[in-house]
């Protein structure tokens, strides 16, 4: 009978999961392994055991830090109700239980779980860390799922710590939260006369790869011109597979750029970091004959990347197209779908190549274009989509009123 009430008690701690909160601090080593003095490597997988929660939907939490402008967005099941305590921390329950908890910074007692798996990810500006962990052994074993996030603001590093009980994250669950993550920025710059020194200039050439032959961005940013009456010519340049080296190592561009042909260069390209050596030898073609230089990522190029371009070369001006469009899709009307074709590239559409040469245009002109276009887009298709874009330049429409703060 003894025995039998020893099985009974094992199978329900297998089945429970732990959830422990603790203090903040300021840093963690995530490759840290630690263990509690009764464990029991045998017992590292039974968590695959546990019967896991299977929401009916999703929805999108919104946090930041004290005044921040800078918001980073989850992804939880739609049952979870947060709840704020006196320290800042965020209480997750479900159906009246606790499942959980969000804090700002580190739990201090990850000495006191083991590490089982460990997950990295890095996207767009975050940095997120997925493990499940245990504690204990037999009687006392619990496991729990921890993500922990970070990213920066204003050079200072964030970090957030979300916990949960480990019946509580199922595969997709885990999935949305460990790569769903993504910032917003409640402020924006429209960027409005940033290359107003070329408002008289004449000559603009566009590089980059098939998404500016999809996009029909030259077409467009020529149409727009044309009809606001800016005596401007754009010639875009479309090779498939095309990154920075692939222009630097073309000669007739190369002569072209050298011998001051055009008055600004907007390039795309940036897939892999050797693209960063590549735009140093493209600024120096550039700079020899007094030609502007302006980074111009397309959709499906690398941030990380983009953002090393940008460290490594403070000076030139960086027009984020690809940020920009990801903007559009996270508040307003327009979806991925409106500005990505359905193939395997996910390739711009004509809307992306609007947003494109939008930015140009208000970059070098001050304002945005005041009448409307009818080729190879309709004005009226893109204000269905993009709303008042076009007489404002802003691409976010920011309700702060949902967001939660970490005081």
């Amino acid at each position: 009978m003894k025995k039998a009430l020893i099985i009974f008690l094992l199978i329900i701690s297998m089945l429970l999961c732990g959830c422990n909160g603790g203090n903040i601090v300021d840093n963690e080593s995530t490759d840290t392994q630690t263990a509690t003095a009764t464990d029991d490597s045998a017992e590292d997988n039974l968590y695959l055991d546990i019967e896991r929660f299977k929401p009916d939907g999703y929805a999108t939490s919104k946090f930041a830090f004290d005044d921040d402008e800078t918001i980073i967005n989850l992804v939880f099941p739609k049952e979870w109700k947060l709840t704020p305590d006196t320290k800042g921390t965020y209480s997750v329950e479900r159906d009246g239980k606790a499942v959980g908890m969000l804090i700002r910074g580190v739990i201090d007692d990850v000495d006191q779980w083991k590490k089982i798996e460990t997950k990295k990810e890095e996207y767009d500006g975050i940095n997120a860390v997925y493990v499940i962990e245990k504690s204990g052994s037999g009687d006392s074993l619990k496991f729990r799922h921890r993500f922990f996030y970070t990213y920066t603001v204003d050079n200072v590093e964030r970090s957030i710590t979300l916990v949960t009980s480990c019946s509580e994250i199922n595969d997709f669950t885990l999935s949305k939260l460990h790569l769903s993550a993504f910032l917003q920025h409640t402020s924006q710059d429209a960027g409005f006369g940033v290359l107003s020194h070329l408002k008289s200039k004449d000559s603009i050439l566009i590089l980059g790869n098939s998404f500016i032959n999809t996009s029909d961005i030259g077409y467009i940013l020529q149409e727009m011109l044309n009809v606001n009456g800016k005596n401007c010519i754009v010639e875009a340049i479309s090779i498939g597979y095309a990154t920075v080296e692939t222009y630097i190592n073309d000669p007739y561009i190369v002569e072209q750029i050298l011998s001051g042909y055009y008055d600004v260069v907007f390039i795309c390209g940036f897939y892999s970091s050797s693209e960063i050596d590549n735009l140093s030898v493209l600024k120096n073609y550039c700079d020899s004959s007094k030609t502007e230089l302006v980074i111009f990522p397309a959709h499906n190029e690398n941030t990380s990347v983009i953002n090393s371009a940008k460290t490594r070369f403070p000076s030139l001006l960086c027009l984020n197209w690809k940020e920009e469009i990801n903007q559009l899709i996270a508040s307003r009307a327009a979806t991925s779908n409106d500005f990505c074709r359905q193939d395997s590239y996910g390739h711009s559409t004509a809307l992306a190549g609007y947003v494109g040469a939008h930015m140009i245009y208000r970059a070098i002109y001050g304002s945005v274009p005041q009448k409307s276009i009818s080729y190879p887009i309709d004005q009226s298709y893109v204000n269905s989509k993009l709303g008042d874009y076009a007489q404002t330049g802003l691409a976010k429409v920011f309700d702060t009123s949902d967001v939660l703060y970490f005081n």
